[in-house]
C-alpha cells in the first residue's frame, strides 16, 4: 500500500502493481478499493495499476466538508504520482465521479465507465438522497443509512436486507456509511447528466452486463450517445458486481490502442 497527500491534506491510500501505462481505479458506493482487487490484478499484467481508496474509506483519511471538487483533486494527485497522465476507471457511482473528473479536465488519457447508475426515468425518492444520508449519520443511525442505500437507492428486497444485517460484511458497510452521502452528492438526483456527458472529450468506453438490472442497458446506451468519443460494450452474463478478470480482458484492446 502507498499513500499520498491530496491538496487539502487528506491522505489517499492506493495499491500499486504491474508495469506499463498507468490506470487509476475508483470504487463505487459502499465499498473500498478491495472491490476492484481482482480487476487490478488482471490489468496489472499489462499496466501500472493504481487501485485507490476514495477519501473517507479504507486506508484513506477524510477532511470535511465534503465536495466533489476535493475528490477530483484526489484523482489528479494520484495521476500526478503516476507520472502526470493515466487512464481512469470508475465503477457505479465511481463512474459518475470519473465522469466529473474527465469533464473538469483532469489529465486522463482514456476513460472507462462501468454501469454508472443514472436513470432515464426520474426517481423522486432520490432527489434528496445526500441529505438523507447526512442526517441519518449525524443522528448516529448508521445502520439505517446502510438500509436506505440498499433498499431505497439500490432497490434490494426487504428479505435481502434482513439477511444482510446478520452477515459478516454488514460491519464494514456501517463503518463507511458516512461516505454514502459523498456518492449521492456525486450522483445528484440520479437523473441522466446530459451536459456533463456531452462535455467529456477523452476517448471513453462504457460497459454493462447482460444480467444487470434492466434500466442499466438504457442508461449505458444513452450515455454512449451523449459522450462524443464513446464506445460501449455489454459483457455476457455479468452483473453490476462485474467479474474483474472478465472485464479486464475485455478492456485490454481499448486501453492498449
Amino acid at each position: 500500500m502507498n499513500t499520498l497527500s491530496s491538496p487539502d491534506g487528506t491522505t489517499i491510500a492506493y495499491d500499486q502493481m504491474g508495469e506499463g501505462p498507468a490506470i487509476v481505479l475508483l470504487p463505487g458506493g459502499s465499498v473500498d478499493r478491495m472491490s476492484n482487487a481482482s480487476l487490478a490484478a488482471e490489468l496489472a499484467k499489462d499496466f501500472t495499476v493504481y487501485n485507490v481508496d476514495r477519501r473517507g474509506r479504507g486506508d484513506s483519511t477524510d477532511t470535511l466538508p465534503y465536495a466533489v471538487e476535493r475528490e477530483i483533486e484526489d484523482i489528479s494527485a494520484v495521476i500526478e504520482a503516476a507520472g502526470g497522465s493515466a487512464h481512469l476507471y470508475g465503477s457505479s457511482s465511481g463512474a459518475g465521479l470519473a465522469m466529473h473528473a474527465a469533464a473538469d479536465g483532469a489529465p486522463i488519457d482514456k476513460l472507462v465507465l462501468w454501469e454508472p447508475p443514472y436513470n432515464l426515468n426520474p426517481r423522486p425518492e432520490l432527489a434528496d438522497a445526500a441529505k438523507v444520508f447526512h442526517d441519518l449519520v449525524a443522528a448516529g443511525k448508521r445502520d439505517e443509512a446502510v438500509e436506505h442505500f440498499m433498499g431505497t437507492v439500490v432497490g434490494l428486497p426487504p428479505e435481502f436486507l434482513a439477511g444482510a444485517r446478520q452477515s459478516p460484511f454488514w460491519e464494514g458497510q456501517v463503518k463507511i456509511a458516512h461516505t454514502l452521502e459523498y456518492d449521492a452528492t456525486v450522483m445528484g438526483d440520479y437523473s441522466m447528466p446530459v451536459e456533463l456527458a456531452r462535455s467529456i472529450a477523452v476517448p471513453t468506453i462504457i460497459g454493462d452486463g447482460s444480467a444487470s438490472m434492466p434500466f442499466m442497458r438504457e442508461t449505458v446506451d444513452r450515455l454512449a450517445e451523449l459522450i462524443p468519443s464513446a464506445a460501449r460494450v455489454t459483457l455476457d452474463g455479468q452483473q453490476h458486481n462485474v467479474d474483474g478478470p472478465v472485464l479486464g480482458a475485455a478492456l485490454r484492446e481499448f486501453l492498449a490502442a
